[in-house]
């Protein structure tokens, strides 16, 4: 199943922002996950709970559905969280699975006792990777050798991780502090619509005026 995290950041930006004052600190937590995991987003036009698009997305990129940091497992709605509001934490984190001998020397890393690494440790070579994979896609997919292939899923992988690190990023190099203002008064008929069975025709162009403040 191909995730797409840009086909939902209207909605979960929208709902986020909507749900702040009702996402009370858990006793034993700065934040209520719990209760954050549960808001509904829109992504490839199914509504889901947000932990099952956090779940599936990392699954896509790490091949387990959550990730250990420091000794301690963070669950898919905790990365989701990092890798959207504080993206140089998320970059130290091993999400990434790369076992392929020729990958890693490509990337200069050595393999040693894990073949999980991290953004931070990958980043140097992006643009290498990103030419390799495209090169790498012109050649039929029969034809392709193993480093092909597996060059071709780590920048996959790294694209939907950059997604991700994007959903909730305002678009445009204006005033940020109007920016945000536009879109708070946007946003109650935006949640409307959201919620309405057949949405007006204005409901519909403020959820089409919010889409476009957003970076897609």
């Amino acid at each position: 199943m191909k995730i797409n995290p840009l086909q939902l950041s209207v909605f979960l930006g929208a709902l986020v922002l909507a749900a702040t004052p009702a996402l009370k600190p858990a006793p034993k937590s700065d934040f209520n996950y719990a209760s954050f995991s549960r808001l509904p987003v829109l992504e490839g036009g199914r509504v889901k709970p947000i932990d099952s698009f956090a779940r599936n997305t990392l699954l896509a990129i790490r091949s387990k559905q959550t990730v250990r940091v420091d000794g301690r497992s963070l669950s898919a709605t905790q990365w989701l969280l990092d890798a959207a509001f504080k993206p140089e934490a998320a970059d130290t984190y091993p999400a990434f699975v790369v076992d392929d001998p020729e990958v890693l020397g490509l990337l200069g890393l050595d393999q040693g006792k894990t073949r999980y690494f991290a953004y931070w440790q990958i980043e140097s070579k992006r643009d290498e990777v990103q030419n390799q994979a495209a090169a790498a896609d012109m050649v039929e997919s029969t034809k392709r050798t193993r480093f092909q292939k597996a060059l071709l899923n780590l920048n996959s992988r790294l694209i939907l991780y950059e997604r991700v690190k994007n959903t909730f990023m305002l678009s445009g190099q204006g005033d940020p502090a109007k920016d945000l203002a536009e879109f708070g008064a946007l946003l109650p008929d935006a949640m409307a619509a959201f919620h309405a069975k057949k949405p007006t025709k204005k409901q519909l162009q403020t959820m089409k005026a919010l889409s476009d403040m957003l970076q897609t």
